[in-house]
């Protein structure tokens, strides 16, 4: 959903980070789309956290001037969110995120 994926990004990317080495994979797979993003094609090694920052204000921005509707827009409230938790498939995510995280990527965007 569209409307998730810039908090979404962030939560991993912070996840990402807090791992020791297992997370530099995935991170250097955002920082290439941040550094596509600002037109650079050369992704080097000491700017991957600069480019997931980038990343990252580049879709916060994008969903605000695509004025991307919220959860609640859709009738979505608060009384929802732990079904939506619970249905949450991750198989494709990057890191494994816990229920918490989850939660709180869809409470951010209700």
């Amino acid at each position: 959903c569209g409307t998730l994926l810039s908090e979404a990004t962030k939560i991993n990317i912070e996840m990402l980070q807090k791992q020791e080495s297992g997370g530099r994979k995935g991170l250097k797979k955002y920082a290439k789309i941040g550094a596509l993003l600002k037109g650079k094609y050369h992704l080097e090694e000491g700017k991957i956290n600069e480019f997931c920052s980038m990343l990252i204000e580049t879709l916060e921005k994008w969903t605000d001037k695509l004025e991307i509707n919220r959860l609640g827009k859709y009738g979505i409230t608060n009384e929802d969110v732990e079904k939506i938790v619970e249905k949450t498939s991750l198989k494709n995510n990057p890191i494994n995120l816990s229920k918490e995280y989850i939660r709180n990527i869809v409470i951010n965007r209700l």
